[in-house]
């Protein structure tokens, strides 16, 4: 089985599958460099620059669900490339459905089955890395338009107390 870093794409070689695979089949993980420059970044390199370089969308979420900052294909792809995401709930940055609810994001009935604020808890509580989670979410730009499906591909990985998530849109 081939093992491919999640952030970056590079190849990290070949790994022994307990269980009968062919060798199409892919394992992520984080290569050294990556892991390497998300720990130093959180102290030498303002995270802005550092999460430019991924040619990825990326977002980065806090434990209370806060986006602390989002790179520019994540911007753009969220259709917000001129509007700060940062310290917004990620259902608002999302424009998930719910959002607009009394109580705004995390604070809806709704909120309790979301995948997304699910993944992103899961991380910050149990320092897993998580691998491509299929992520639907129900978007609304605002409270009067009519809502439309968001699929996702998310990664998260949880680093200085931060939960990076990789986004691959579908």
């Amino acid at each position: 089985m081939k093992r491919q870093c999640a952030w970056c794409g590079k190849g990290m070689g070949q790994v022994n599958s307990p269980i009968k695979s062919t060798s199409q089949e892919i394992s992520h993980g984080i290569c050294s460099t990556c892991e390497f420059h998300m720990r130093a970044s959180s102290s030498t390199m303002e995270l802005n620059e550092y999460i430019e370089d991924f040619p990825h969308p990326i977002v980065i979420a806090d434990n209370n669900r806060i986006i602390i900052n989002a790179n520019k294909l994540a911007r753009v792809a969220l259709r917000k490339d001129f509007s700060p995401v940062n310290k917004l709930p990620a259902g608002k940055v999302f424009e998930c459905k719910n959002a607009h609810l009394p109580g705004g994001c995390g604070k809806t009935v709704q909120c309790g089955t979301c995948k997304l604020r699910k993944l992103i808890m899961d991380t910050f509580n149990s320092d897993k890395q998580f691998l491509d989670e299929l992520i639907i979410l129900d978007q609304t730009p605002n409270a009067n338009d009519s809502s439309r499906a968001l699929k996702m591909s998310v990664s998260s990985l949880k680093i200085e107390g931060v939960v990076y998530l990789k986004i691959l849109y579908l």
